[in-house]
């Protein structure tokens, strides 16, 4: 199982990260795995074999829906465990 938040880093200084909604895309080896939609708390699940992952996410308010937010790195799930994962849109 995967669960993260989906969230705006960066902008005004002093001001730390605010959950947002959008749409997590997860990517394997194989290409696109599974896309979920995320509401307003930023918050998502989404069921994962074990491998490795990596996470994007797009909302519409973000550069205008047209760029990607990313995870720090690759995400590995693992048998029997919970795997956490941050999706930043980082805000100039």
């Amino acid at each position: 199982m995967l669960t993260g938040t989906l969230q705006e880093v960066g902008g005004p200084s002093g001001i730390g990260p605010q959950a947002v909604g959008g749409v997590v895309t997860l990517h394997g080896p194989g290409g696109h795995i599974a896309a979920v939609t995320v509401g307003a708390n930023g918050r998502f699940s989404a069921p994962a074999t074990v491998g490795t992952y990596t996470v994007t996410a797009r909302r519409p308010q973000y550069e205008g829906g047209t760029a990607d937010c990313h995870a720090s790195g690759p995400i590995t799930v693992t048998k029997g465990a919970t795997t956490k994962v941050d999706v930043d849109c980082r805000v100039k």
